[in-house]
Order: structure tokens, then C-alpha cells, then sequence
């Protein structure tokens, strides 16, 4: 799979370097802008009846859209 990660605003999608991706292989492109604030990341264990916190990093989340295959 080839993964454009932030083609905002978009120069990559419909190019004739696109076209020629498509052909060695699936390829995902995403032309969202990225989170604009920081999130953290948590990691919730749980241990029996009780639940651990972790914060991990600080995280940049961004939309996941396009078609899935399945």
C-alpha cells in the first residue's frame, strides 16, 4: 500500500505521478488538513475491577476518510 499522508492542499491526487502509483499498487491519499491541536494519548489498562491511566505522547489525530476495502 502506498500512503500519501497530507496532501493539503492537494498536488499529488489526480497527477500523472498518481495514475502511475495506482499501478504498482493500492494507494491511499489523504487531502484533509491534520489536526490543527494537539490530543494526548491514554492507554487504559485494566486490572481486575480497577482501571490504570498512561499518558503516553502528545498526538496529532487526523481523518481516516476514503473507501476501505474489506
Amino acid at each position: 500500500m502506498i500512503v500519501v499522508p497530507d496532501d493539503f492542499p492537494s498536488v499529488f491526487e489526480g497527477t500523472p505521478a498518481h495514475e502511475r502509483a495506482k499501478k504498482l499498487g493500492d494507494v491511499s491519499v489523504f487531502t484533509e488538513r491534520g489536526a490543527d491541536a494537539e490530543q494526548e494519548l491514554i492507554v487504559v489498562t485494566r486490572r481486575g475491577a480497577r482501571y490504570e491511566e498512561r499518558r503516553v505522547l502528545p498526538v496529532r489525530f487526523v481523518p481516516m476518510t476514503g473507501k476501505v476495502r474489506q
